[in-house]
């Protein structure tokens, strides 16, 4: 039996639990989670809405740049890049909370694991600006911890 187009992209973006992943991440009308039902139907009958689509396009997209950051972070020969990419990132994701008076600093670690392997840790830190916490996010190699974003008070 083949796959049906919405098991298919649920796959790829979620895994396994793809069905329950899918049914939370997209919302209906009045902002709320779809049922696993209503995801299940489409399954069924092989019938994925275009507004669904639309939604799922878009997370596509961003787990497409999240994993291609990702990737630059793993290879410690594109340093400079992976730096880029985590400055990029970061950037975006607070672009409301940015202006041109803003200081960003940003730190590059390399390290090694307790097996010997290499590590690649990058710091990115948003100083903040009338009364908002600090910003830090790190991107790490180690698979332990491949992002963390934390805000403090």
């Amino acid at each position: 039996m083949s796959m049906s187009q919405i098991e298919t992209i649920g796959t790829a973006l979620f895994g396994r639990a793809w069905l329950s992943q899918v049914a939370s991440v997209l919302t209906n009308e009045n902002g709320q989670g779809l049922s696993r039902q209503t995801v299940q139907s489409w399954h069924n009958r092989d019938n994925l809405p275009q507004w669904a689509k639309a939604e799922l396009k878009s997370i596509a997209a961003k787990r497409k740049n999240e994993v291609n950051a990702m990737y630059e972070l793993l290879n410690p020969e594109n340093a400079q890049a992976a730096k880029q990419k985590a400055i990029d990132l970061f950037l975006n994701w607070n672009a409301d909370k940015i202006n041109a008076e803003t200081v960003i600093y940003t730190r590059l670690r390399y390290c090694v694991d307790e097996h010997n392997n290499p590590v690649l840790n990058a710091d990115v830190t948003l100083e903040p600006q009338s009364g908002d916490g600090w910003r830090t996010t790190t991107f790490s190699s180690e698979k332990s911890r491949a992002m963390r974003d934390r805000q403090s008070p």
